[in-house]
C-alpha cells in the first residue's frame, strides 16, 4: 500500500512503475486539499482523542476496584471490563445502532430534540466514540491494573489514616505514580481507535459523505477503495496518513516517558 503513494501506475506489472517522491507529494498535496479528507483527518483525531480520554477516566475507576477490591464482585467487574476484547467490531457497530435508533423513535413524541441530538443517522459520532471507548477499554484498563499491583496498598492506607479522603489519595499519590501506566494504556488506546475499522464503516457511512461527514479516515479509504484504480492510491495515501497520525502520537508519548524516566534517575 506504501508503494502505491509513490507509484506512478501499477496494474498489470509485477513492479510498480514511476516511483517518485513527487508521485507521493502529488498525492499528499491532493489529500490535503480536498475538504473531505481534510474533515476525515480532524474525525480521527477528535475521536480517537475523545475516545481516550473517556477510556482513562473509565478504566481508572475499573482497574482500581478491580486491584483493592475483593471477592466475586472484583472478579465480575474485570471479567466485564475485559470481555469487549472478544466481542468482533461488527456486533458493536449494530447493536450500538439498533439500539439507538429504537431509544430515538421512543423519545421523538416526548423530547424531539434530544431524540434529534441522540439519532445515530444525524449524530453517528456519538456512537463511534462510545463503540471505540467500548472496544479499546480493555487495553487501558490492563495497563492501569498492571502499574496498581506493582503500588503497595500501604501507601494508600497511610493516607486515608492521615485524614485524607480517597479521591485525594488518587490524585496526589496513585496518579504521579501510574503516570507512565496510564499513558503508555492512552497510546495504545488511541492507536487502536484510530486504526478501528469495522465500527468506522458500519457506523461513519451513516451521515454519507458530505462537509459536515462524520466518516473517519478508514471509513474514506474504503469508500475511495471501491471507486476505482486511482481510488485505490487515495485509499494508499490516507492509509500513509493514519500511520504518519499513530506515528506521531507514538513518538510524542516516548519521549514524555523517557524524559519522565530520566528526571527519576
Amino acid at each position: 500500500a506504501l508503494v502505491m503513494v509513490f507509484a506512478d501506475r501499477w496494474t498489470t506489472s509485477p513492479l510498480p512503475e514511476g516511483v517518485s517522491l513527487l508521485n507521493g507529494a502529488a498525492r499528499l498535496e491532493q489529500v490535503f486539499t480536498n475538504p473531505l479528507f481534510v474533515r476525515g483527518i480532524y474525525n480521527t483525531i477528535y475521536y480517537g482523542v475523545v475516545a481516550t480520554a473517556i477510556m482513562v477516566a473509565v478504566g481508572l475507576l475499573i482497574a482500581l476496584a478491580a486491584a483493592r477490591l475483593r471477592g466475586p464482585l472484583a472478579n465480575a467487574l474485570d471479567a466485564i471490563a475485559t470481555m469487549p476484547i472478544a466481542i468482533p467490531g461488527l456486533v458493536v457497530a449494530y447493536a450500538y445502532f439498533l439500539t439507538s435508533l429504537e431509544f430515538t423513535t421512543v423519545l421523538k413524541s416526548f423530547y424531539p430534540s434530544a431524540a434529534s441530538l441522540l439519532d445515530p443517522l444525524q449524530h453517528p459520532e456519538i456512537y463511534l466514540i462510545l463503540g471505540y471507548s467500548v472496544r479499546k477499554l480493555p487495553f487501558v484498563v490492563r495497563s492501569i491494573y498492571a502499574g496498581l499491583q506493582q503500588i503497595h496498598p500501604s501507601m494508600e492506607e497511610v493516607a486515608l489514616n492521615l485524614g485524607d479522603g480517597y479521591s485525594g489519595v488518587v490524585r496526589k499519590i496513585l496518579l504521579p505514580l501510574l503516570k507512565n501506566n496510564v499513558l503508555s494504556g492512552a497510546l495504545i488506546g488511541f492507536v487502536y481507535v484510530t486504526s478501528e475499522v469495522s465500527l468506522s464503516i458500519t457506523l461513519g457511512v451513516l451521515k454519507g459523505v458530505g462537509q459536515d461527514t462524520a466518516m473517519p479516515i478508514t471509513a474514506f479509504m474504503r469508500e475511495r477503495y471501491e471507486s476505482g484504480l486511482y481510488g485505490v492510491q487515495e485509499a494508499a495515501t490516507l492509509g500513509l496518513i493514519l500511520v504518519l497520525i499513530q506515528v506521531a502520537a507514538i513518538t510524542l508519548t516516548t519521549r514524555v516517558l523517557r524524559s519522565r524516566y530520566g528526571f527519576v534517575l
